[in-house]
């Protein structure tokens, strides 16, 4: 484990408030682009991540070092998102690829020749409309395989450590994993252009319908905008080759998607942090007057 994880956790536990903030920042934006991705919409994205926070904070003295510290907490993190009822978008009907590829083929085409839309680039845009329709694609697998997904592909988790955090074999891990690539493939392959560029969904082509739905709005970008780096950047590791696996361009789209940058969570906590079941469990109603925060 970490030596700064170790050092923030001990000093959280013994009432140090900014050590607290210093962990959850470490953190928070890993935590957010995963439930991004299980729910697909950044504003519940927001609210489900603050839940999980809330739960990994009132825990954090039951950690014994056992495992990694980040495995603990994606371990949390996991069984709070497998446990979610149905996020927004499933709220709304069945989402399955076929009423997924129906939706598309409702939504008329027409070619759009524009460089700029309300002075936005319209390559932007575009992005936007793949980012929402790859995320609608996720939605389509079942929770569990979306989550084993988003840990095996995004993140790149090793298998042992994956298996970990979804508390299942590591067998069981590699074979839902394996399914849920074969439905993006089988998906994909036939009917997305960025697959092949011969296939009938093309996303400039649906840019003017979801303009005029207002279902795009060019100065609001929820996933083109405000974010750090793509996903592949942001893992560490090298990638694994996938020159000889036939799902190879799947996982580039995805991975090619953005790791969005999330919300300051501590400003959002500060006054549950305070409430009085905290400061007991934290010891924080020992620490000094001058050096406590200010309740709310």
């Amino acid at each position: 484990m970490k030596l700064v994880d170790i050092i923030l956790i001990k000093d959280s536990i013994q009432g140090n408030h900014g050590a607290l903030e210093k962990l959850i920042r470490r953190y928070q934006h890993w935590l957010y682009n995963l439930v991004l991705r299980m729910v697909g919409d950044p504003f519940e994205a927001e609210d489900i991540t603050q839940e999980i926070l809330i739960k990994i904070i009132t825990k954090l003295p039951t950690f014994k070092g056992k495992s990694e510290f980040k495995t603990w907490l994606y371990r949390i993190a996991c069984n709070h998102v497998i446990n979610i009822k149905k996020c927004s978008r499933e709220k709304k009907g069945p989402v399955t690829f076929s009423t997924l590829w129906k939706n598309i083929q409702s939504t008329p085409d027409f070619d759009f020749a524009d460089t700029k839309i309300q002075g936005v680039e319209t390559k932007l845009i575009v992005d936007e409309i793949k980012f929402e329709c790859m995320l609608g694609m996720l939605i389509c697998l079942k929770p569990v395989a979306r989550l084993a997904f988003i840990l095996g592909v995004f993140f790149q988790f090793e298998d042992t450590v994956a298996s970990e955090m979804m508390g299942i074999t590591r067998v069981n891990f590699r074979k839902i994993l394996s399914r849920a690539r074969n439905e993006l493939f089988n998906f994909m392959n036939d009917k997305c252009s960025l697959m092949k560029p011969g296939n009938p969904c093309q996303c400039k082509r649906k840019l003017k319908s979801m303009l005029a739905a207002g279902y795009i709005d060019p100065k609001k970008l929820r996933f083109n905008s405000d974010f750090i780096k793509k996903v592949r950047q942001m893992i560490p590791k090298k990638m694994e080759s996938f020159n000889d696996v036939y799902d190879s361009k799947v996982i580039e789209l995805f991975r090619d998607q953005p790791f969005k940058n999330q919300p300051d969570f501590n400003k959002r906590l500060a006054h549950i942090i305070n409430t009085t079941t905290l400061l007991k469990i934290f010891s924080l109603d020992k620490i000094p007057a001058r050096q406590k925060q200010p309740r709310k």
